[in-house]
């Protein structure tokens, strides 16, 4: 027997889910695509739920246990018999939404791109915590009633903090590493304040007292990216949320970002990604616009 409790999916971009496995292994949303990036949440309250790679490598995670999964085509999730776990799978849009734009946006979404599991005992408060973030985000979406998508990235905002919060506590490194460790979230946190105003490198720089060589010495040697790099590529990637998910003009769009002209933003755009702004966003919308083929198990993902 495999019960699942609450299997949910809405007109945006999330599928979630309670299941129970009886008797028989079960495939975790392996009916659900979506075609574009996903992520996948999986906090497993009992038993055991194991993600599988192409190439049949098993990332294995006991319970009680949370994992936060980047997602790749090829990919599957397996909840072993006897396993009681939630299940979530997002995409971009949520996830921004989720992340938002707070001082510790960067920290979150640089946690976002990278696998995490943490281990949890039942007699741990934020094992309770998380449950109730689960919960709430399932039975959300079964009553789909109003404000349900803002119930949603608040939980899944919570899940990614508690994530960062036990991150923090597993840094470790020697004291000196330690001591400039705060300059790339102060940069992080500068730009995600102050990358609309087009802020130069000199003036992050200066904000955090220290000098545009440092600045530059620090991002190059932990990111191998200079620091206009990561300015820049905040600033486009901003500019893709608000082609996705926003009915503002690319006029509009170009003042919002601070671009003097609407011409020097669609340049900058098409040098980052390839295309102008116009035809990406073009192309967004045939993506959302396309059919949804029915698929099997067998072709999942």
């Amino acid at each position: 027997m495999i019960q699942v409790l609450a299997p949910t999916s809405l007109t945006f971009d999330l599928h979630a889910e309670h299941v129970v496995c009886d008797i028989r292994d079960r495939f975790l949303g392996g009916l659900v695509r979506f075609d574009r990036q996903c992520w996948r949440a999986v906090l497993v309250v009992s038993g055991r739920v194991i993600a599988r790679t192409p190439d049949q490598n098993d990332l294995v995670i006991d319970g009680p246990a949370i994992a936060w999964l980047p997602w790749s085509a090829g990919m599957r999730l397996i909840g072993r018999a006897g396993s009681n776990c939630f299940h979530l799978l997002l995409t971009e849009v949520t996830l921004a939404n989720a992340i938002g734009h707070k001082p510790e946006s960067t920290d979150l979404r640089d946690l976002s791109h990278r696998p995490h599991i943490v281990r949890l005992t039942e007699t741990d408060t934020d094992f309770a915590r998380l449950i109730q973030c689960f919960e709430t985000i399932v039975d959300e979406i079964t009553e789909n009633g109003p404000g349900t998508e803002i119930v949603v990235e608040v939980q899944v905002r919570m899940i990614l903090i508690r994530l960062w919060r036990q991150s923090l506590r597993d840094t470790k490194g020697p004291r000196p590493a330690r001591r400039q460790h705060w300059i790339l979230p102060a940069f992080r946190q500068l730009i995600e304040t102050h990358f609309r105003n087009r802020w130069t490198v000199s003036q992050y720089a200066d904000a955090m007292h220290i000098t545009p060589d440092r600045l530059h010495d620090i991002c190059t040697r932990a990111l191998d990216r200079a620091p206009s790099v990561l300015v820049q590529q905040r600033l486009i990637y901003e500019a893709q949320l608000l082609l996705e998910r926003s009915s503002k003009s690319i006029d509009q769009i170009a003042h919002d970002l601070g671009f003097k002209t609407a011409a020097h933003f669609s340049r900058a755009f098409r040098t980052a990604t390839g295309a102008p702004p116009a035809r990406y966003r073009k192309s967004l919308q045939r993506q959302i616009n396309a059919p949804t083929q029915s698929q099997s198990f067998a072709d999942w993902p």
